[in-house]
């Protein structure tokens, strides 16, 4: 809105200031004869008129604007108040997560059994897009369940967020083709998608004994984007001790990186960077030093079981 004001008042001026300085800048008034002049100034006056019509409206169409701008700027804060009271956050357990993200996934894998390899193969564009459509409308449920729940655990609240997001983005990968047809486009979505979704699956799979099934393709996924992604060498100089240390502290915390063999590697560095990001911490770069041993041991030190102790009768 503030923009549309500034916009109708910057023209306003161009207007005015071309009715000021047309007649001397169009017009080499020293060499020119009477006759030739007094057209001239026919000739102005006619366009003079014009811009002073053209400014009158300019003029009316800014009161409008001023008059209605402080109540349209107080709607879109109403709205946006409105908006963020609706976003209610739900608690939920890991337990709750855990099962209900199975349950989804094996819904899922149904869908995408319901028709032969050899089927899938002799679809169109659009007879496939529509196919995949059907598979990740499956998790809508689980989608409108999960998409703003909130855990304690927060490596849970991380891969629920994940998977939400890629489900989403798939969801709005197929509606997006319906109105372009651009199926490159598409595929280029509903894969980065599928990646995400891979992450999730996988770690639930491996740390979590989430019972998936064959999730072997989705594994060797998350291996080739692994080493496209993290750099091995990133914590080379720091002795196997230390990364020791962290990784213990990264499985104690639940951000599971692995057997704390004192290898930073890939899923090491990876832990070390969800585990910044959700605590907050900056910057979010994978690296172990003293700064990141002492945020672990804080967390890990709050996430402890008090020990009780005992009292004599």
């Amino acid at each position: 809105m503030k923009k549309i004001l500034t916009a109708i008042t910057v023209t306003i001026g161009i207007v005015a200031t071309t009715m000021s300085t047309a007649f001397a800048s169009e017009y080499d008034i020293d060499n020119m004869t009477l006759e030739e002049m007094k057209e001239a100034i026919t000739t102005l006056e006619s366009e003079k008129a014009e811009l002073e019509d053209q400014v009158k409206d300019l003029k009316v169409q800014l009161f409008d604007l001023q008059q209605g701008s402080s109540s349209v700027e107080e709607t879109v804060e109403e709205t946006e108040a409105i908006e963020e009271t609706e976003v209610e956050k739900v608690q939920k357990t890991t337990e709750e997560f855990l099962e209900d993200i199975k349950q989804s996934f094996d819904a899922r894998a149904i869908a995408v059994d319901r028709y032969t390899t050899s089927e899938i193969n002799t679809m169109s564009d659009d007879e496939f897009v529509a196919y995949r459509q059907g598979v990740v409308g499956e998790e809508e449920p689980f989608l409108e369940e999960y998409r703003n729940a909130e855990f304690e655990d927060l490596n849970i609240q991380y891969l629920c967020k994940t998977y939400c997001d890629g489900v989403q983005a798939q969801i709005n990968s197929c509606k997006k083709y319906i109105e372009d047809k651009d199926y490159s486009a598409w595929d280029n979505t509903w894969t980065a998608a599928y990646n995400k979704r891979s992450y999730v699956i996988v770690e639930l799979s491996e740390y979590y004994n989430v019972p998936f099934g064959d999730v072997s393709e989705m594994a060797e996924n998350v291996a080739a984007l692994d080493s496209l992604n993290e750099a091995e060498t990133r914590n080379a100089e720091v002795d196997h001790e230390t990364v020791r240390q962290t990784q213990e502290l990264l499985n104690t915390i639940g951000f599971f990186c692995g057997n704390a063999d004192g290898i930073s590697g890939k899923r090491t560095v990876k832990s070390i960077k969800r585990f910044q990001e959700m605590y907050g911490y900056d910057p979010i770069d994978g690296m172990i030093d003293d700064e990141l041993i002492g945020q672990l041991e804080e967390v890990a030190a709050k996430k402890a079981p008090v020990e009780e102790t005992e009292t004599e009768d």
